[in-house]
This record gives C-alpha cells, structure tokens and sequence, in this order.
C-alpha cells in the first residue's frame, strides 16, 4: 500500500502521498493523512497507520545542537529518538538481536531524507525521492520531471508522481495530501 513522494526545489521540500490504506485484498481510503507536520519537520509514511500516528502525535523531537549539521543532527539525536519512542510505543520489532521499524519520508532544515526498517538515514543525490508499493513508479515520474524536463514547480512534480502511481499500481489511490516545507 502507499506511495510517499517527495522533491526538492530551490527554497522547499514538497511531500505527498496517496489515501489508501490496504489489507489482503481489502481498500480503505483514509481520512487521516499519511504527510503532516511534526514541528520542524515534514513526514510522509508508509509501512503503517500505527507508525504514522507514533511519529505524528508520540515523537517528541529532541532539541538540535546547534554546534552540529543537520544530517548529523538526523543520524544520532534525532533517530535515537525516533527508535527509542518505536520502543515505548511497542511499534519495533526485535529479532535476533535486530531491530527494525518502519519507512518514512522526512525533510528537515533544507534536507530531504528517508528512513527505512533498520533505521538509517538516505539521503537521496538527486534530492527526490518516493517509498511505498507505488514508489518505483513515482521514482521514474520525478526523475523524468526533475532531471530531463526541468520542471521547477515541487507542488505539480509530486502531484503528478502520485497520478503516475496510481495509474499503475493497485494499493494508491486519491485523494492525494501535499505539504511543503521552506528551509533556508
């Protein structure tokens, strides 16, 4: 289920993402939004609703030392965070001395990011990216969007992702919730 598509432009980072919610065979369009706000932050999940509502209404996001970059900011306080409150919630799983959670999208003070099951930071080179059964698909829309067409406009490059995604996957569906984020 999902598609969480993202991009970045010049002063924003736009996240968007689809309204299914699936099981087995089963079609839920949600209300409730997979892309939101977190404080200083932009989240679009997938994996699950569970872990959507752990990230928007639980994580409390620790205070950025100044003294260190945003990208380390994200790879040590924030996700040791992010990992412990998973714990607290009991949304990780722990198997063979390996723990895993969920995959989400993130921006952050000007950086776009992803977070997978074992809890690392991506940092896409192409600066979009796109997570989700319908991810690929989205991947290949920005791509062409962004790198051969040179469309500049976050908003409509996201949009049309998701339209391509559910075009041509069965598990994302509209409406479609895009936010941006400024950074400086």
């Amino acid at each position: 289920m999902t598609c969480i598509a993202a991009v970045k432009v010049k002063d924003s980072i736009w996240v968007g993402g689809d309204s299914a919610g699936v099981s087995e065979s089963a079609l839920t369009i949600r209300k409730d939004s997979k892309v939101f706000r977190n404080g200083n932050f932009l989240i679009g999940f997938t994996s699950s609703f569970r872990m959507g509502q752990i990230l928007r209404y639980k994580l409390k996001n620790p205070k950025h030392i100044e003294s260190i970059t945003p990208v380390e900011y994200l790879n040590t306080i924030w996700i040791d965070e992010v990992r412990n409150t998973f714990k607290t919630e009991g949304y990780s799983d722990i198997t063979s001395n390996v723990e895993s959670g969920g995959c989400f999208i993130g921006a952050y003070k000007g950086v776009l990011f992803s977070v997978h099951s074992d809890f690392q930071i991506a940092i896409p080179a192409l600066d979009f990216e796109a997570v989700g059964s319908g991810g690929e698909i989205a991947k290949g829309s920005l791509y062409t969007q962004k790198v051969l067409n040179k469309n500049k406009d976050g908003k409509s490059m996201v949009k049309l992702a998701l339209q391509s995604a559910e075009k041509m996957n069965a598990y994302v569906r509209k409406p479609f919730k895009i936010m941006k984020i400024k950074h400086d």
